[in-house]
């Protein structure tokens, strides 16, 4: 039996604790139920998710930087070399993230621009060809 008192175990016939002199009521140490040991507790080092979320939370980007962040990626081209280097930056994990989103989305966007004007040149060239070659030439640009 463990004592109340101290938790050293004694023996389950004590009427004293062998550590702390504790004397144990008789009915105590008659009818004690066995007391089971309680684990160690040992502390763990934390891993590395909650390390990065501890230093992410340290990171917030307030209402301010996040209104300059766009004021300055809004500039033609220091906003692109800006974000380039936002997006690469280790600094500030929310901030990379936003800005890579923000280059993929521009990407996305000039090949989607490039491929439609490419197409409706085409397709002008096709009909200023054909309207060329029924009105004889030259007489379309006169009218």
């Amino acid at each position: 039996m463990f004592c109340p008192k101290c938790g050293k175990k004694n023996i389950e016939e004590a009427l004293f604790c062998c550590a702390c002199g504790n004397k144990f009521a008789e009915s105590v140490a008659a009818n004690a139920p066995i007391a089971v040991e309680p684990a160690a507790v040992t502390a763990t080092e934390p891993i590395d998710s909650e390390l990065e979320l501890a230093a992410d939370s340290q990171q917030i980007i307030n209402v301010g930087d996040w209104i300059l962040m766009w004021f300055i990626m809004s500039l033609p081209i220091a906003g692109l070399i800006m974000t380039i280097v936002w997006a690469f930056s280790k600094r500030n994990r929310t901030r990379a993230n936003f800005c890579k989103a923000a280059l993929i989305v521009a990407a996305i966007i000039t090949v989607l621009t490039l491929l439609f004007s490419v197409l409706s040149g085409v397709a002008c060239a096709k009909a200023c060809n054909s309207c060329m070659q029924e009105c004889g030439g030259s007489e379309i640009l006169l009218q």
